[in-house]
């Protein structure tokens, strides 16, 4: 054993005259470089192992000198490509391990010479590739592992020759589809073929290739139709986590051939027909599989001829009623739990005689009725909590004479009286924890003779009754923490003769009965934890330890206000084991005394270790403001205890000789969370061999991946390290830890992450976080991984934005905004050029509209080009986008143009609400007014949004605006500062909604009071026009906003949000108004339109459509003379004429050239108009060029009698 040392390199001379040794392990070291003939004597050799090295790459006949070597592992090396002599000679090798390194090219395993090569492991490599015959050579292989590769083609012929081949793992790779005859090995059956995780669309196989398959992986890829299968011998088949919408479009898929098929995690929203055809041959399906999915409903006859059925779990969806399985006669499991389903009816299991386990936990069932389960006579497993359930009726579990296990914890139930009365004499197991029940009546439990646990924690109970527990003969633990026991009296457990285990923590104890002491004798586990007995005035040694006569193996007093204990007990009992005295006022010298106390049988444990149970000591001190664990706290039970548990102290740094002075070979368990500690060191470079499990949850460590942690437990399987201060995870973290199976390392700021970040550890098949897109990390044997990649969300792993509709939509209205706004920074442009008329307020606030939008449209832009940049590896460059200048300025636009879009929306409300509802007021909004008010707007929303993007600037994902947004949008609601900007920012545009809404009603109102005097047809066609175009301003600026705001109202009634419906929402709505009001606002004022096209439209055409507009203006001219003279002519011929009173401007409006603006001094009583309406205009000047008047104009008069006319404008 060589390994963890300092080697660099090995010599020819390195291991001269060993002719004997059989294993050499040089794992851990710092290898580069070996000679050809470093092996060469060692002709006896079995087993090399030379991981975690350094090795760039291996000569011809590197291990030729090795001819009975039978194992090889060189894995998580830097090895880049294999030479195909180097494995010469090795005829008898069965294992060869080159995972984790970044071979390129695998054509090196075409030599004859490893005929007895059984497993070849090529995982966590850079292979793209594999072509014909890669592996012909390997007549002998069983297991081919190629998962966490770069593969994306495989050629027709790729695994030829593999004529012994029965398992391959090709998941985690990019393969796109899978092609006829691919396994064409000619090994007459291949157990299992996994292609999990690839970006696999399509699969064809048929025939040879496919009969040889047995189980087939296809999950975790985007199957949506295109999959054609057949075969006789494919017995299990996964397309979990796939894009599957409904399973009857898989046409081309023969689901009868199948035993088991899993459908879970898909997208399937509804069965409405037999999932197999009567067409199809008779099913043999025995297990399906389709939870986590949408199903809002299942035709009732959906699994009809599903005869052979043994296991159905639909588990997580929206189903309501369990119709669908009233004739699944052959039904075993029925797993319903976390659906809608409300109440269950006894047809519903009349015919599921078979039925062993049901699950229906979290619904929303609020009763069970009588005889509900009465057909269900060979149902073992009943589990229904998580619901509401508020009543039970008596004979509810009539005919459950094989249940054993019944779980009805978090309901609503009140009272137990009765219910279980004669219904349930095989349970075993019943847990009615977490309901309202305030009793226990005498004959709540009497059938029960074969209950051996009872769980009624978190409950309301006050006492216990004599006959509380009468018939639990059987009764082995009992638990009743967390209810309102205040005095114990033990008398109702007397004669629970087999009673091993009580448990009531959490009952804030004030007296406990004489009476108790004859029971607790008898226990071997009994738990007081968070009783404040000594505050409550109990003498824990008089009631409690005296009465202890049978020396349990556990006994749990934390939490009790304890000070001092008397020694002595712990002297005596030898056969205690665990002990918990954590949450008491023990000082060190106390708690030292108390672990040095406990007894320690040395020879009695050789020879009846089993009795005795010598290894197997506990502590728990948690609680007690320890700073430091004391020199030689637990080295007394060293060599003997199993489990140690600090949490919740006060220790800044730990060091692994504080723990135990020298190596330890028995310590299994080991917790220090809720401490302080920042590092751990190992300055003696000790070894705890044994320890599978430590806690180091919420502490203040940031490197996780430092070498003592992984040396010191080398052999460590479960590591949480939740809430602590990990920004980094390097390459190959984790790779001292070779038996590590499960990783939580939730709520921690890590910003930075490796591609190998989890690469090294074999066994790996757990990792838990809050980081999105650590996911798109993990290799792929990995089996379990949170925060799951959501292949509807707005980003995956491959890409930025993953639906296409995104894709196109960010392009289509960034481009169309981006074009609608240079049109009016064009307009702006050529009027600012023109002093007469001069630029209106009007033009001023719709340029500066234009503007915010115009950096929205930037904003889209810079979203386009990202997700074009990193389609395919998003996360792969995941960090470096979100940190980039581009992201910044991206979120920095998009919250500066929203915000100031909206204040814009309100100052031209303004604007047009004066202008409107007092058209005569000279107090009216200027263009210095304008350009001041609007100065103060952008300097404020600048510093508004600017400011938490810069605080932003180089901080980890929890530290930013937009934590770990695609998108770059502002939604990091978990940090409470930024939380705090969003809420303040959703306030002001929600109050400037409100407003821009009161204005736009205001001025409607205006301008229907100001014709009620006139009422007319004319009058009315004109509000309704009037009524519609603010309308349409209206709900633009609705249809943006409102999303939002719905989300947010969500927020406030629920506490949650849904961030990948909040990006959506952002991505989708608010653009839209930025794209829209350019043309809303000023391309559909047609002068505008005219004078933005006489930008870029040429002089000639221009000319053409001068001279057509001329040629109608005359025509239009001579009409109204003739119309006027007419008109003159019958008005002179009237007796009652009515003699003009004064002159006013009747201002002409031509709709087909708005620019040009006539005006005709015309008295009134000449009018020849019925109706005169005009639009705001810029000025209006008479025929002379003087201006006449700014602003609103319309005139109606009542049909041809000028002499009516009372409002004129």
């Amino acid at each position: 054993y060589l390994y963890q040392n300092l080697i660099e390199s090995l010599q020819s001379n390195s291991f001269h005259g060993l002719t004997k040794l059989q294993k050499l392990y040089l794992d851990d070291n710092f290898l580069t470089r070996i000679c050809n003939s470093s092996f060469d004597t060692l002709t006896a050799l079995d087993t090399l192992m030379i991981r975690n090295n350094n090795m760039t790459h291996l000569s011809e006949y590197q291990f030729s000198g090795m001819p009975n070597v039978l194992r090889i592992s060189l894995s998580s090396n830097q090895l880049c490509c294999i030479h195909p002599n180097t494995f010469a000679n090795l005829t008898r090798l069965t294992s060869l391990d080159l995972s984790d390194n970044v071979i390129s090219d695998i054509q090196g395993f075409q030599i004859p010479d490893l005929k007895a090569l059984t497993l070849l492991m090529l995982n966590e490599n850079q292979i793209s590739k594999v072509l014909n015959g890669s592996f012909s050579g390997l007549k002998s292989l069983k297991k081919l592992v190629l998962r966490t590769n770069r593969i994306s083609y495989i050629a027709h012929a790729a695994f030829e020759g593999l004529i012994q081949i029965q398992d391959i793992r090709l998941d985690g790779n990019w393969i796109v589809s899978v092609a006829i005859d691919i396994f064409s090995t000619g090994a007459p059956l291949i157990n299992y073929v996994g292609l999990s995780k690839n970006k696999i669309k399509s699969v064809q196989l048929i025939n040879t290739s496919f009969s040889l398959i047995q189980h087939l992986d296809l999950s975790h890829n985007v199957i949506r139709k295109s999959i054609i299968l057949s075969g006789n011998n494919l017995q299990k088949l996964n397309l979990s986590a796939n894009r599957i919408d409904h399973v009857s479009e898989l046409k081309n898929l023969n689901l009868s051939l199948f035993d088991s098929i899993d459908f879970s995690n898909n997208r399937i929203l509804d069965i409405n027909n037999q999932i197999i055809p009567n067409t199809q041959e008779f099913p043999k399906i025995r297990a399906l599989y389709i939870k986590s999915n949408k199903l809002n409903q299942i035709h009732q006859r959906a699994f009809q001829n599903l005869q052979n059925l043994e296991i159905l779990d639909l588990q997580n969806n929206n189903i309501r009623v369990l119709s669908f399985a009233e004739n699944l006669r052959s039904l075993e499991k029925l797993i319903m739990g976390k659906n809608k389903i409300q109440q269950l009816k006894s047809q519903y299991f009349q015919n599921l005689t078979n039925l062993t386990e049901l699950d229906v936990s979290c619904n929303q069932i609020r009763r069970l009725e009588n005889h509900m389960f009465k057909s269900l006579t060979k149902l073992k497993s009943l589990k229904l909590s998580g619901n509401r359930i508020e009543l039970i009726k008596t004979q509810a579990f009539n005919g459950l004479i094989a249940l054993t296990n019944l779980q009805l914890e978090y309901n609503l139930i009140q009272s137990i009286d009765g219910i279980f009365k004669n219904h349930l004499q095989n349970l075993q197991t019943l847990n009615i924890s977490n309901n309202k029940i305030t009793s226990i009546g005498g004959s709540s439990f009497l059938s029960m003779s074969y209950l051996e646990q009872l769980w009624l924690d978190n409950n309301q109970i006050p006492s216990l009754p004599t006959n509380s527990f009468n018939g639990l003969s059987s009764l082995i633990i009992i638990s009743l923490s967390e209810n309102l026991i205040g005095n114990l009296s033990c008398e109702s457990f007397t004669n629970l003769n087999q009673l091993d285990e009580l448990r009531l923590a959490s009952n804030n104890i004030s007296f406990i009965h004489h009476n108790c002491a004859s029971v607790f004798s008898r226990l071997n586990k009994i738990d007081f934890n968070f009783n404040n007995l000594v505050r409550n005035g109990i003498n824990i040694s008089n009631s409690i330890l005296d009465s202890l006569s049978g020396f349990p193996f556990e006994l749990k007093l934390a939490g009790n206000n304890i000070k001092h204990l008397q020694t002595s007990y712990f002297r005596q009992n030898i056969l205690l084991r665990s002990i918990d005295i954590g949450y008491n006022e023990l000082n060190d010298e106390e708690m030292a005394g108390l672990i040095s106390s406990i007894i320690i049988l040395n020879e009695e444990c050789q020879s009846f270790k089993k009795i005795f149970r010598c290894y197997e000591y506990s502590i728990n001190v948690a609680g007690n403001n320890m700073h430091s664990i004391p020199p030689g706290f637990f080295n007394y039970l060293k060599e003997f205890i199993l489990k140690i548990n600090i949490t919740n102290n006060k220790l800044q740094t730990v060091d692994a000789s504080e723990i135990f002075s020298s190596h330890d070979y028995i310590l299994q368990e080991l917790y220090i969370s809720n401490n302080r500690i920042q590092y751990f060191t190992n300055f003696k470079k000790l070894q705890f061999y044994k320890l599978r499990i430590l806690n180091i949850d919420n502490n203040n460590i940031a490197d996780i991946c430092q070498k003592n942690l992984g040396r010191t437990w080398p052999n460590l399987e479960y590591l949480s390290a939740n809430k602590n201060n990990i920004k980094v995870l390097q390459s190959r973290c984790f790779q001292y830890s070779s038996k590590l199976k499960f990783i939580s390392l939730k709520e921690n700021p890590i910003n930075s992450l490796n591609p190998r970040s989890f690469y090294g550890p074999p066994i790996l098949d757990t990792v838990l976080s809050t980081r999105d897109y650590l996911c798109c990390y993990v290799p792929a044997q990995v089996t379990f991984c949170t925060p799951i990649y959501d292949q509807d969300a707005l980003s995956t792993c491959d890409d930025m934005l993953s639906h296409p509709t995104l894709q196109y939509f960010v392009w289509i209205i960034g481009i169309t905004a981006f074009v609608g706004n240079i049109l009016v920074f064009l307009h702006y442009c050529q009027q600012s050029k023109q002093k007469h008329p001069p630029i209106s307020v009007t033009t001023v606030l719709l340029t500066n509209l234009a503007l915010a939008d115009f950096f929205m449209s930037i904003y889209l832009i810079i979203i386009g080009i990202a997700d074009q940049i990193y389609r395919g590896y998003y996360s792969m460059y995941v960090e470096p986008w979100l940190t980039s200048v581009p992201c910044y300025s991206a979120s920095f636009l998009v919250s500066l143009s929203s915000l100031m879009s909206v204040y814009m929306m309100i100052i031209i409300s303004i604007d047009r609400f004066i202008c409107i509802t007092f058209p005569f007021s000279t107090k009216r909004l200027k263009v210095s007014s304008a350009r001041n008010v609007l100065l103060v707007g952008w300097l404020f929303c600048i510093v508004f949004a600017g400011i938490p993007v810069v605080f932003s600037i180089g901080k980890p994902g929890e530290s930013r605006l937009y934590k770990y947004s695609s998108i770059c949008m502002p939604s990091n609601v978990n940090n409470v500062y930024y939380r705090t900007w969003i809420l303040c920012y959703t306030f002001l545009t929600m109050v400037a909604w409100i407003l821009t809404c009161a204005l736009y009603f205001g001025m409607f109102f205006s301008m229907r009071q100001s014709s009620k005097s006139v009422r007319k047809i004319g009058s009315v066609n004109r509000d309704r026009k009037i009524a519609i175009r603010l309308f349409l301003i209206i709900i633009t600026d609705l249809a943006s906003w409102m999303p939002y705001y719905i989300l947010v109202i969500q927020v406030l009634f629920t506490g949650t949000i849904d961030i990948i419906v909040l990006q959506f929402v952002i991505i989708f709505a608010l653009p839209i108004n930025s794209a829209i009001n350019p043309y809303l606002y000023t391309i559909t004022n047609l002068s505008t339109f005219n004078k933005a096209f006489s930008q870029v439209v040429p002089s000639g055409v221009q000319q053409a459509i001068t001279n057509i507009r001329s040629t109608e203006l005359t025509r239009q001219g001579s009409e109204i003379s003739r119309r006027q003279r007419e008109f003159n002519l019958s008005h002179a011929t009237r007796s009652d004429s009515v003699t003009p009173r004064k002159s006013i401007s009747v201002i002409l409006l031509d709709e087909k050239q708005s620019s040009n603006l006539i005006v005709d001094q015309t008295p009134v009583g000449q009018g020849i108009f019925k109706e005169v309406e005009f639009g705001y205009s810029d000025t209006v000047t008479n025929i002379s060029g003087q201006t006449v008047k700014h602003g609103l104009h319309h005139i109606t008069p009542r049909r041809n009698d000028p002499s009516s006319i009372t409002n004129i404008h």
